[in-house]
């Protein structure tokens, strides 16, 4: 029984309504709005070209989305949509850094490298390699052995 008019409070108590308004949901997008396009357009065309065809990025391009006043998440979202993948050195980090790009971009580049790296090196991934190269192999016997 004491249970029950505890319960009975709580429900009463959640049920309240409060005159406050919600707190707006920020929006964010992760793509490429009117702005950032036009901006491209002007200054770096080809960059917004290989978006658009959904090309893989280089240092170069993320420079130029960087001066372009491309938010972080737009360019990471583009990094991840072009399937774009880096390898950095020491320099080239230190040459995206001198160029303005976040440190946030930077690490997302760092770890596409790192991802596909243990990706391709991952025994599975070598088997079924090793696997296509020998049928390949005995496809390319079996033809030379053909034509004899």
């Amino acid at each position: 029984m004491r249970y029950l008019k505890f319960f009975s409070l709580l429900l009463l108590l959640c049920g309240c309504r409060s005159d406050m308004d919600p707190v707006p949901a920020i929006a964010i997008s992760y793509r490429l709005d009117d702005a950032d396009r036009n901006r491209l357009e002007r200054s770096y065309p080809s960059t917004l070209e290989k978006i658009d065809d959904q090309r893989t990025l280089n240092l170069q391009d993320i420079k130029n989305l960087t001066r372009s006043g491309v938010a972080d998440s737009v360019i990471i979202h583009e990094i991840q949509a072009t399937r774009s993948i880096f390898y950095l050195t020491p320099e080239e980090v230190d040459e995206l850094k001198h160029a303005g790009v976040s440190q946030r971009v930077i690490s997302h580049m760092l770890e596409t490298g790192k991802t596909h790296y243990e990706a391709m090196n991952e025994p599975i991934f070598r088997l079924e390699f090793l696997d296509f190269l020998d049928r390949i192999f005995a496809e390319l016997q079996d033809s030379v052995l053909d034509k004899k």
